[in-house]
C-alpha cells in the first residue's frame, strides 16, 4: 500500500509542470512572435515577452531581468537568450518575421549603450538555436528592425494543482497516516 501511495505522489506533483506557450502576434497573418509563457531559465518558469521595431530606451520596465551590475558579464542573459532559442527552434517548419531576439544585459559609457545577448539571424524557426547565441552591444537608441526584437521577461504564475492532484495527496496522506503499525497487530494476535 506504501507503495501506491508514494505512486499516487509521485504522479501528483509531476502534473505541476506547464508547457511553454509560443504567441503569434496575428497567427496566418502577422506570424511575428508575441510572446512565449513557461520558458524554463536557469531552473525557473518565466513568461517572456518580444517588443518588435522599438528602441532600448523605449521598453517597458524592467528593462533588465537577467542583467548584473557588470554590463560585461553575460552569465544570466546568454541562458535566457539560449532558453528562447531551444523553444523557437523547436516550432514547426516554417519561416518567420522574427529572425533576432535581443536580451538586454547591461548599460555602459553613461547608459548611452547596452550590451545584450543577441539570437543571430535565422529566417525560419525551426533553425534558431542556443549555438546562435552571441554577446553583443548597441546603442540605447537604436531602433530594432520590425522582424528584429528586444525580449523582456517576468516570473511565471504557479499553476495551480488541478483537483485530481489534490485528491491524491489527500489519499497517499490518508493512507500513509491511518496504516496499523506491526507491533500493535502482533500483540493483539
Amino acid at each position: 500500500m506504501r507503495a501506491v501511495a508514494f505512486a499516487l505522489t509521485i504522479f501528483a506533483t509531476a502534473t505541476f509542470a506547464r508547457a511553454q506557450t509560443v504567441t503569434f502576434i496575428d497567427p496566418g497573418v502577422d506570424n511575428r512572435i508575441a510572446s512565449i509563457e513557461g520558458v524554463t531559465i536557469n531552473g525557473s518558469l518565466w513568461d517572456a515577452t518580444f517588443h518588435h521595431g522599438i528602441r532600448f530606451n523605449d521598453l517597458p520596465a524592467p528593462q533588465f531581468t537577467f542583467g548584473n551590475a557588470n554590463a560585461f558579464n553575460f552569465s544570466q542573459s546568454v541562458p535566457a537568450a539560449e532558453a528562447i532559442a531551444n523553444v523557437v527552434g523547436n516550432l514547426p517548419n516554417e519561416t518567420g518575421p522574427t529572425v533576432s531576439a535581443l536580451i538586454p544585459n547591461g548599460t555602459f559609457n553613461g547608459g548611452t549603450r547596452v550590451t545584450l545577448a543577441w539570437i543571430r539571424p535565422q529566417f525560419n524557426y525551426s533553425n534558431w538555436a542556443p549555438s546562435d547565441v552571441v554577446p553583443a552591444f548597441t546603442s540605447t537608441n537604436y531602433v530594432v528592425p520590425q522582424d528584429y526584437a528586444w525580449v523582456t521577461f517576468e516570473r511565471s504564475a504557479v499553476p495551480e494543482p488541478n483537483g485530481l492532484t489534490v485528491a491524491s495527496m489527500i489519499f497517499a496522506g490518508a493512507v500513509l497516516r491511518h496504516r496499523p503499525s506491526r507491533r500493535r497487530r502482533t500483540r493483539r494476535a
